[in-house]
């Protein structure tokens, strides 16, 4: 049941129910996919995130549509995350490589809507921990592998 129907094309009707192999709907595939969908129904153009690090290898893209929504990191559903994942985050490292920047307003919005815990800033020492006197040390994470999830 798509509800929004008339959003892209105003002549289709406001409600349409069809078959899901009949909808034309797909699942997306990769980052180029989600940036090429943003562009048509959104209007907005896709960005790498190079602004808020520590979140960018789960949400590397910032999406910005002007008149339609507020600049934003991309895509903080269950789905898109998993799809970063799918391959140890090499696709988001590929995009954050090679996507252009955000201009500077684009990133100013960006930043001013992030978490002060997730901002971007100069590194802090943190609290001083003590060394446990024994035991084995906790299992490095290497990554994931591909199908896996994160989390």
């Amino acid at each position: 049941m798509d509800v929004s129907n008339d959003t892209v094309v105003v002549t289709k009707p406001k409600v349409e129910i069809l078959p899901i192999a009949e909808s034309g709907l797909v699942p997306v595939r990769d980052i180029e996919h989600f940036r090429a969908t943003a562009q048509s129904y959104w209007g907005a153009a896709i960005y790498a995130n190079h602004l808020v690090p520590s979140l960018a290898p789960l949400l590397p893209m910032i999406s910005a549509s002007p008149g339609r929504l507020k600049p934003g990191m991309q895509s903080a559903c269950d789905y898109m995350i998993a799809l970063m994942c799918r391959d140890g985050f090499r696709q988001a490292e590929d995009w954050l490589r090679d996507g252009p920047s955000p201009s500077p307003e684009i990133a100013a919005a960006v930043l001013a809507s992030v978490p002060p815990t997730c901002a971007p800033g100069p590194p802090t020492a943190g609290p001083k921990r003590s060394t446990p006197a024994a035991g084995p040390a906790p299992p490095a994470v290497t990554g994931t592998k591909a199908g896996a999830t994160c989390g």
